[in-house]
């Protein structure tokens, strides 16, 4: 069951009542009413996304139901008739969807990429009006559908070290401050105050200090490509000791396979590198994010 506090001197009283089969609840971003839950049927471990409405008179009701193996969840009611949805129903991986709340069915497939699935999608907090999607098929790329916004990714690009990935923690309520992580495979993730207005930035902090010392010491990371028997590419990563030498490979294999590499700092394969080993990180097949 949900609860809610409407008087921080009194109980709290019972918003919505669990009919017992409910993972999850999700709320409507204006009125703060849960409008969404999350169903899973235990009978052949599906997953359904039940809506409503509003709170107070409207029934629940089934909107759409993805198999077992299928992927995909509401992200954000878009207005009072649809939704953002991801979904990997009918494809092989994840898309973005707008979706009708009334009948579950697909008015817009708005993103979708065929080697990896959909990752962040980012709206406008107020009007819920999408700005931009992003995929990590080896490295992050982004979508965008709000041209300022990715005027001001470009701009942040040029401001950061080379070959660093952009990532934005978080920005003040008007957005004309943003907090900015700058990632990077052979040295410490960096932080930065953003201007939004002016365009500049300027140091906040360093994540691992003690390694700027010895930063000259530390190797790029490549994203690389391997072609299985069968022809499909899969992802990897190297990480050599030497650019110009052969060496020994430490092949690194991730757990899972609910679980996937990605291109950044790794401080396993700057200790290999560091005593002459290459290193390769390889997404094999059924690695997270691809479909």
């Amino acid at each position: 069951c949900r609860y809610k506090e409407t008087d921080p001197e009194k109980s709290l009283v019972l918003d919505t009542k669990n009919p017992g089969d409910v993972l999850g609840w999700g709320a409507e971003d204006n009125s703060f009413e849960v409008r969404e839950a999350v169903v899973k049927n235990q009978s052949d471990d599906s997953t359904t996304i039940r809506v409503r409405d509003d709170a107070k008179t409207a029934e629940w009701r089934d909107l759409i139901t993805f198999p077992y193996g299928e992927d995909g969840n509401l992200v954000e009611f878009c207005d009072e008739s649809s939704c953002w949805m991801l979904s990997s129903l009918g494809r092989e991986t994840t898309a973005l969807l707008k979706v009708d709340l009334k009948t579950g069915e697909t008015l817009e497939v708005v993103s979708y990429n065929d080697k990896c699935d959909c990752g962040a999608v980012v709206l406008d907090e107020d009007t819920k009006e999408l700005r931009m999607v992003s995929y990590t098929y080896a490295r992050v790329e982004r979508v965008f559908f709000d041209k300022q916004l990715e005027t001001d990714y470009q701009r942040l690009a040029e401001l950061g070290p080379p070959n660093a990935e952009v990532g934005v923690s978080s920005k003040n309520r008007d957005e004309t401050v943003w907090i900015v992580a700058y990632s990077r495979s052979d040295g410490p993730t960096t932080y930065v105050v953003y201007d939004q207005v002016a365009k500049t930035t300027a140091p906040l902090f360093c994540s691992k200090p003690a390694l700027l010392p010895y930063q000259h010491l530390l190797k790029p990371m490549e994203d690389v490509r391997i072609t299985s028997r069968d022809g499909l590419e899969l992802v990897a990563y190297l990480t050599r000791a030497s650019a110009s030498t052969p060496t020994p490979l430490v092949l690194l294999v991730h757990g899972g396979p609910w679980a996937r590499d990605y291109w950044g700092f790794i401080p396993t394969a700057q200790w290999f590198a560091n005593r002459g080993y290459a290193t390769l990180q390889v997404n094999y097949r059924a690695s997270t994010g691809y479909g």
